[in-house]
């Protein structure tokens, strides 16, 4: 069940992506929904009102979030090695984020509440009535931030949505082909990421299962 809700989750953000052009011109909530990504949400956000905007986005990213707390919970270190090769660009800053969770784990999940910070408080027993309300405002806060930087730079926008809107159908198209493109590659690069993990996890093991170590009987 959790791995579809993963896969579900990656198909609604690959829709998202494809058909950014058309969901920010008719229905930008809708594409807060499946892609809430930075660039996603800070051009929704001039076209958007933040009551809606806040809650449309907080509780899709939470769904992501409670999805890697939940991994992180039921499989512990493995649930994590799991998040890592789902989300390979989080894994030069995975050391420095372990070290950190371990010495003040409520401030980094308020401050990066994504998946693999959720995971680490699933592995590392936090509990979750704990790790989910922290993560929600953490992730309420980022909207708030993304809707504020929207605001801000909303005069430097509104180009980009004009032209967007002008020219919606060809970059709906172009953005199809990128997506297809996109989750070709990324599909084979967590393909080899997962097989690394599972022949690591293969060669620790001993084919009987038991446990690796000296052995009962030493020869003589």
């Amino acid at each position: 069940m959790l791995l579809g809700a993963v896969a579900a989750i990656g198909v609604a953000n690959l829709i998202g992506f494809a058909f950014a052009p058309a969901l920010l011109t008719h229905a930008p909530l809708a594409l807060i929904a499946l892609s809430p990504v930075g660039r996603h949400l800070v051009l929704a956000a001039t076209v958007t009102p933040i009551v809606p905007f806040v809650i449309v986005g907080t509780a899709r990213r939470m769904i992501v979030a409670a999805l890697g707390y939940a991994l992180g919970r039921a499989y512990g270190g493995h649930g994590v090695s799991w998040v890592k090769a789902r989300y390979p660009r989080l894994e030069p800053a995975l050391r420095l984020l372990e070290w950190s969770f371990a010495r003040a784990a409520p401030l980094i999940l308020f401050v990066s509440p994504g998946p693999l910070v959720c995971a680490l408080a699933g592995a590392t027993g936090m509990r979750a009535w704990v790790a989910l309300p922290i993560a929600t405002a953490g992730q309420f806060a980022w909207m708030l931030i993304n809707y504020k930087v929207g605001e801000a730079f909303a005069a430097w926008l509104a180009p980009i949505t004009a032209f967007v809107e002008a020219y919606m159908m060809p970059m709906t198209l172009a953005c199809i082909a990128l997506a297809l493109a996109y989750h070709w590659v990324r599909r084979r690069r967590q393909l080899g990421a997962m097989h690394a993990i599972a022949g690591a996890a293969h060669e620790v093991a001993p084919p009987d299962g038991t446990p690796a170590g000296p052995s009962e009987h030493p020869r003589p």
